[in-house]
């Protein structure tokens, strides 16, 4: 049957002896490895670096009175994969089991994100890092996505070492048949902009490969805190991309490349509407005095060019109208404890109660498949529960 419910938020929060075998054999050694921290914590280990996994991203689908600390682990006490933290199949199976059809696919919060903040300093080499990074998109196109690139929509991690080698990897990675690129800083490797990023935006569009950050890229994710341990400093800015927009409206990059566009993963969306309002309130008593160039209101850039999803936010879809249906996505961010699963289509029931039908339609499926290019009436790639 045709997609019904499609996610565009969920996370691959996969031990490294799934991925880590994909690295090419001459950097086995520098790839993370998994076991415990000086603590006795489950940890992505680096050298003599670790992470130790975090209880937001790995207690989803338990009770809340369970979210603890303890309960902090990959498998569960039977020694089965947690949901969302095993193969392919079984993420679709859990994806099946709880009324969703198919999920976008962001790097995890711990493991291969570890990758992605200040890894490359630890391992103290620059091709031993791309090497992790391409071991990373190559399973998650040639294993975790193979079996119904249908229903898992991956988005794959780009190398900070400059815009030549993220143009590269992009190149790659679309030729194996991953559909988007989840940015975490500018692809010039730093948290700001710069000119030669317009060869990173040109090819995107060539290729067709969706540009989809998490939450945030460049500096707002800096300030986002690099992981778990940082949940203070993420609270305040997390779902908010707004200066990663005013860089790339300010910057002219929307001018230059009027077809592009970027979509917020887990940005939530009851701010919206009073950020385009305040946008535009200020925008136009200052810009003569900052002598800020735009050719349109700000407001108009964010209708045109970025879309963004929501999870548990009943006040999106109250305010869908202010921003606009065709921007609005939702997502269930399996498996983390701010996620839906394994209460879904409650979940959904609520959400959208008095929502019409085709209004429904569009966010959960003509949304996401038109930006991640999925035929929204193709029959899927059946699963057995």
């Amino acid at each position: 049957m045709p997609y019904k419910v499609i996610s565009a938020d969920g996370h691959i929060e996969s031990h490294a002896s799934l991925w880590t075998n994909h690295v090419a054999e001459k950097y086995q050694d520098r790839a993370p490895k998994f076991g415990k921290d000086k603590n006795g914590k489950e940890a992505w280990i680096v050298g003599d670096h670790s992470q130790p996994i975090g209880i937001g991203s790995h207690t989803g689908g338990l009770p809340y009175d369970q979210m603890l600390e303890k309960n902090m682990s990959y498998r569960d006490a039977k020694g089965n994969w947690r949901p969302g933290m095993g193969t392919g199949e079984e993420r679709i199976r859990h994806l099946v089991s709880d009324g969703v059809d198919a999920e976008v696919l962001f790097p995890p919060v711990s493991g291969p994100r570890f990758l992605k903040v200040g890894i490359l300093d630890k391992l103290g080499d620059k091709e031993a890092y791309k090497a992790v990074v391409s071991g990373y998109n190559n399973w998650l196109a040639k294993e975790f996505c193979a079996p119904a690139p249908d229903r898992l929509i991956g988005t794959m991690i780009v190398p900070e070492t400059g815009v030549d080698d993220a143009v590269a990897e992009m190149e790659r990675a679309a030729k194996l048949g991953i559909p988007a690129v989840c940015l975490n800083m500018f692809p010039n490797g730093g948290i700001d902009p710069k000119p030669e990023d317009d060869r990173f935006w040109a090819a995107s569009l060539d290729l067709g490969m969706a540009i989809a950050p998490h939450q945030n890229f460049g500096r707002g994710q800096q300030d986002a805190g690099d992981g778990p341990s940082d949940m203070g400093s993420r609270s305040r800015v997390i779902g908010r991309p707004t200066k990663c927009m005013a860089s790339l409206v300010g910057t002219g990059v929307f001018d230059r490349f009027p077809k592009l566009q970027v979509y917020y993963a887990e940005a939530d969306m009851g701010w919206i509407p009073f950020h385009l309002e305040s946008s535009d309130d200020w925008f136009l008593r200052f810009y003569h005095d900052r002598d800020i160039r735009l050719h349109k209101l700000p407001s108009q850039y964010w209708r045109d060019h970025f879309k963004a999803c929501f999870l548990y936010n009943p006040s999106a879809i109250k305010m869908r109208y202010l921003m606009g249906l065709n921007m609005i996505m939702w997502g269930s961010d399996l498996p983390h404890a701010t996620g839906s699963y394994p209460n879904t289509r409650e979940v959904l029931d609520t959400l959208f109660r008095g929502v019409p039908a085709d209004e429904k339609k569009q966010i959960l499926v003509d949304n996401p498949a038109q930006y991640f290019h999925l035929d929204p009436d193709k029959e899927l790639t059946p699963v057995e529960i």
